[in-house]
């Protein structure tokens, strides 16, 4: 079956001239600010597409655009710590959403495993009126009734809908309206039927301030699909600043996007943070970027160093790079490079001399 909109294939990082719509051009410009950045040229209606570090599909109302890596298929399943399967093609021929469907099959495992092991639940007041008191009053809403017969009470419910457990079932019934295959489809409905009792909306909820326990590898899964949380239409999307995130991580045995707070007014999450014991030993920043380094790039990593009272703080380039050491302070900073786009054994012996280098101490 043919699909009802034209297609585009572009590639991560690619720079492209095409003919838009206004009406199109204002749409990327609200929904896909970040994943694609549209450009003007002195010719009217033409313009130029810059692909942003992102893999996928993006459903606009005029067409399909299919975002695809500049890595093999076997590299980014290495990053993502996925298997390699059939789907996990980056040709121009790939199927609707074959660059993405792994990595929803993963979210469907994760959203399932954490069904069965039990929904995080909290209790929450919910205001009730009747003829009979059913927990605490609400002296508020008491002193506004001119009934006699009318109590207002504010009874405990234990209750899973919490912004927590939303935001991963938004995300699920987004994914459910794109044309996966039946079995991703499946594997999606059978993971949400563990999920009873939580409302879903098409709009994904605000990101939770604190994760519960046992939910980080579901919220890492929604962390790579969250980039098309703003779309107003069926679209997933793969951050792969994010995936790059997670195999330095992985890499290095730290923690990724642990939050910091060194003072009231300061709150701190470094892209990956190395700990002994429970206390941290230095700070990485992990740039999906080309190189030559940014000073934008230093002074962050440097102000995490800082604030967390750390001497050594390292940023993470993709490619092969020769490392580069700066001392600013009390800070050292290291410029090092992890291989991604060789052979997948050259890319592993990358992340193992990465790993020697930083954790040597």
């Amino acid at each position: 079956m043919k699909p009802l909109l034209p297609i585009w294939h572009l590639r991560e990082r690619g720079v492209y001239r095409v003919r838009l719509h206004r009406d199109e051009v204002e749409w990327l410009q609200k929904h896909a600010r970040g994943v694609l950045q549209v450009e003007w040229t002195p010719q009217r209606g033409v313009y130029f597409l810059r692909v942003g570090g992102y893999v996928g599909c993006l459903v606009t109302p005029r067409r399909q655009i299919h975002l695809q890596a500049k890595l093999p298929a076997e590299n980014l399943a290495w990053l993502l710590g996925v298997q390699p399967g059939p789907a996990c093609t980056f040709g121009s021929t790939a199927p609707l959403l074959a660059t993405v469907e792994p990595i929803v099959r993963l979210f469907a495992q994760r959203l399932e495993a954490v069904g069965q092991r039990g929904l995080y639940a909290e209790y929450r007041q919910t205001p009730l009126q009747g003829v009979l008191l059913q927990g605490p009053l609400d002296v508020t809403a008491q002193m506004r009734e001119t009934r006699l017969d009318r109590l207002h009470s504010r009874p405990d419910d234990r209750t899973v809908d919490l912004p927590c457990n939303r935001v991963p079932v938004a995300l699920a019934w987004r994914l459910l309206a794109l044309p996966l295959s039946a079995e991703t489809l499946g594997q999606l409905k059978r993971a949400l039927s563990w999920w009873g009792g939580v409302s879903n909306s098409w709009h994904l909820p605000e990101w939770p301030e604190q994760i519960p326990p046992g939910y980080e590898d579901l919220y890492e899964a929604c962390g790579w699909l969250w980039a098309s949380h703003g779309s107003a239409t069926p679209s997933v999307l793969v951050s792969l600043a994010r995936v790059f995130e997670r195999q330095v991580a992985h890499c290095l045995g730290g923690v990724a996007q642990r939050g910091f707070s060194p003072c009231p007014q300061l709150s701190l999450r470094p892209d990956v943070t190395l700990l002994r014991g429970d206390e941290p030993f230095a700070v990485v920043d992990a740039k999906w970027k080309r190189w030559p380094v940014e000073l934008t790039d230093i002074y962050q990593v440097v102000t995490y160093a800082t604030a967390l009272r750390l001497n050594d703080a390292f940023l993470i380039y993709p490619g092969r790079r020769r490392p580069e050491s700066l001392q600013l302070g009390s800070v050292r900073v290291q410029r090092l490079g992890l291989e991604v786009t060789g052979p997948l054994p050259r890319c592993q012996r990358s992340a193992r001399r990465l790993r020697r280098l930083i954790c040597k101490g």
